[in-house]
């Protein structure tokens, strides 16, 4: 059984990927609507994005944190021009705050996860990231009732389109997966 993975620069790229049968589907963040009709989207997952810090943060002995403490710590995030950072923007504006100081811009979260492990930054982190990966990451979450939803995990597959059984096995294990990750986080 062999597997291409590939990250393409642009969500549109991808779509063209698909039509053009060079990949058999697409597996990750849904951050548009899917509104063609060439394609069939199946949503999996919710993964929302929590706020976490290193285990040796100040913020992890607290039991409460109220968000507007948090605007002016250091923070460790993406750039603006990526898809996610508008949710993020976006969370603290619907609490009537500014945006967080962002100390270090990064596109690559194993940055984000290593400046926030020193426990001197703030970042966010998928919900599932925490759940899989928290304790190797040294990463855990903050006790803040927020999340920030920037859109589901889920499938795209291209309509009338017969999966190939490799694809299938795939697509059959993720929506496993997911199923048992969702009861986690519930």
């Amino acid at each position: 059984m062999v597997f291409s993975v590939k990250q393409a620069a642009t969500i549109p790229s991808l779509y063209v990927d698909l039509r053009e049968r060079r990949i058999d589907f697409i597996f990750g963040r849904m951050m548009t609507p899917i509104e063609h009709e060439d394609l069939v989207a199946e949503i999996l997952f919710g993964d929302p994005l929590v706020i976490v810090a290193g285990t040796r943060s100040k913020w992890l002995r607290r039991r409460r944190i109220d968000l507007a403490e948090l605007v002016d710590e250091a923070w460790c995030l993406m750039p603006d021009d990526l898809p996610i950072a508008p949710f993020v923007a976006e969370a603290f504006r619907s609490s009537g705050l500014k945006r967080p100081r962002v100390s270090v811009r990064a596109n690559a979260p194993h940055l984000f996860y290593a400046m926030a492990r020193t426990g001197r930054f703030l970042t966010v982190a998928e919900v599932s990231t925490v759940l899989l990966n928290g304790k190797r990451l040294g990463l855990s979450p903050l006790p803040i009732k927020l999340t920030i939803q920037p859109g589901p995990i889920g499938i795209v597959t291209l309509r009338n389109r017969t999966i190939s059984p490799c694809a299938q096995q795939f697509i059959d294990g993720a929506r496993e997966f997911v199923r048992a990750l969702a009861r986690q986080v519930q």
